[in-house]
Parts: C-alpha cells; sequence; structure tokens
C-alpha cells in the first residue's frame, strides 16, 4: 500500500517580494515570478492561503478569468495548482493538498501521458481560451495560483 506523503513536508522557508494579480473580488491570487511547486506553496502559506484547487465549476470558472488576462506574463501558458500525488508506488491517485480526491478527469489533458516516476505536482495548461491540467515536474519553476482559506 502506498502512503501519501505531501511533498509539502520538504519545503524550505523562502521569503520574497514578487508581483501578483489579484482577481477582483475573488479570493484568487496569481503571481507570476516562476517558484517551484514547492516554493509556490509555501509562498502560499506564508501569506495564509494554499495553492489553488479546482475542485468543482465554480472554481474552475474563477481559475479562467484569472487567466484569460495572464497569458503574456505566464511560461508556456503553464501554471502551478494545488494538485498533487505521493513520490511513492505507482499509479497512486491524485489529491488536492487539502487531502481532497482528484474527481474531475474530464480536466486532465489526455493529449500528453503522465509520467508515474518524475512527476508529481500538477499544473494547468491555459491554452485557446480554456485550461487542462497536467502532472509536471515538481521543481520546474511555474506562475502559480494561491487561493484563501474557504
Amino acid at each position: 500500500m502506498a502512503h501519501f506523503i505531501h511533498l509539502s513536508l520538504l519545503m524550505g522557508l523562502h521569503f520574497f517580494s514578487l508581483n501578483y494579480f489579484s482577481c477582483g473580488t475573488s479570493d484568487l491570487t496569481f503571481y507570476e515570478e516562476p517558484k517551484s511547486w514547492i516554493d509556490a506553496l509555501q509562498h502560499c502559506r506564508n501569506n495564509r492561503s494554499s495553492l489553488v484547487e479546482i475542485r468543482n465549476e465554480a472554481s474552475q470558472k474563477d481559475v479562467e478569468e484569472l487567466l484569460q488576462n495572464k497569458t503574456q506574463v505566464m511560461n508556456g501558458n503553464e501554471v502551478w495548482i494545488g494538485l498533487e500525488r505521493s513520490i511513492f508506488g505507482c499509479g497512486v491517485a491524485w489529491k488536492w493538498i487539502s487531502g481532497s480526491e482528484f474527481k474531475n478527469s474530464s480536466l486532465w489533458n489526455n493529449g500528453l501521458a503522465v509520467d508515474p516516476f518524475n512527476h508529481h505536482c500538477g499544473k494547468i495548461i491555459w491554452s485557446e481560451n480554456q485550461s487542462k491540467l497536467q502532472d509536471a515536474n515538481c521543481q520546474y519553476p511555474l506562475p502559480f495560483i494561491c487561493q484563501d482559506p474557504i
């Protein structure tokens, strides 16, 4: 049986002054300075928030509205979100960093295969006014979206 260990346990503390964009009255904040997934999560937590979780259509719509105006500052139209899976085992289920199961497989980018050995963090790919989720190497620096506590 695989044990689910949050990658957040591997975090170091980093403090930076970042450029960011808020989404109107939403609880989402876009940070354009690229960071690894773990550093992005730590940044969010240092600001009493977390990487965004897309658990329903409403949160997906909020994220898409935020990203619509950010493509010029995104690295390859990709951004970190709060999706992860354990580094132990194969075929381990994806989970949101809150521990909730990832259930909406229609959001997944089926055009690319999942790398079960090296990619344990989730990102959004924003293309043609729609978002798709994909696995990625957690060390790759990307912009990210923080979400205030619900």
